[in-house]
């Protein structure tokens, strides 16, 4: 499952702001990898990756 287009291609504070969760570091164009400064926000990332997709339901 790929991170959502509105994030691919963002990093740093732009990233945090759209995605709405704290200490994103980037997402990759293609949406195939991101990155969160910490372990709690890489979580989110996927999870909220998964919600979006209509993947997860927490």
């Amino acid at each position: 499952l790929p991170l959502p287009e509105a994030w691919r291609g963002l990093r740093d504070d732009e990233l945090t702001r759209v995605a709405e969760i704290p200490d994103c570091v980037f997402v990759h164009p293609s949406g195939f990898i991101g990155g969160n400064i910490s372990k709690e926000g890489a979580l989110q990332m996927a999870r909220k990756s998964m919600h979006l997709a209509g993947l997860y339901k927490g």
